[in-house]
């Protein structure tokens, strides 16, 4: 941690507030932020030439939503692309949990189990992805109804993987918005 908090005290600040900031305020600051993915371009909605991926989400109420994705953007931004109820209050700087997902696999056919009953059950997108950081697991920590797949949406890049099974809105969440506010994608 030492060896990676001085290889970003050398590191030219960006434009912006950051760089005002002396050298060493930087460093700390863009280290204390983690992983942080930015939002993509808005055309590669809109794009042929760019991959789609097939994502499938089983919202709080139970009802399924298929839709397709670019690959590379985050799921938070894929998910809040299609209008689901999934917050996303820090904008994908790691400060809260208001993105949680749940990845399961698909239930089998004619099952009345959910995929969460059962530890075999779960995880295999969950083991195919890169672990998550140590401050995702700090702000899960603060997210209700945690299981083992548990994920934060802002810090999982859509890719071939996520195709392998469902992700699930858990039944709570922290809301950190007024009642009632529907967040808009950027």
């Amino acid at each position: 941690m030492a060896s990676t908090l001085i290889r970003r005290l050398g590191r030219p600040a960006s434009s912006g507030v950051l760089s005002r900031l002396p050298a060493l305020y930087r460093g700390v600051f863009s280290w204390s932020c983690g992983r942080r993915f930015h939002h993509s371009d808005p055309e590669l909605w809109t794009r042929e030439d760019h991959p789609k991926i097939k994502l499938s989400f089983v919202l709080r109420n139970g009802e399924k939503k298929i839709f397709y994705s670019p690959k590379d953007v985050s799921l938070l931004e894929a998910a809040q692309h299609e209008e689901l109820d999934i917050e996303g209050a820090c904008e994908a700087s790691l400060a809260c949990s208001t993105c949680h997902v749940i990845l399961d696999k698909p239930m089998k056919p004619g099952s009345t189990e959910r995929p969460t009953d059962k530890i075999r059950d779960w995880g295999e997108i969950y083991d195919g992805l890169e672990p998550p950081s140590e401050r995702e697991e700090d702000m899960l920590d603060m997210a209700p109804q945690v299981c083992e797949t548990s994920r934060l949406a802002c810090q999982i890049r859509v890719d071939e993987k996520l195709t392998k099974g469902n992700i699930r809105l858990p039944n709570a969440t922290r809301n950190f918005y007024v009642d009632g506010f529907k967040p808009s994608p950027h």
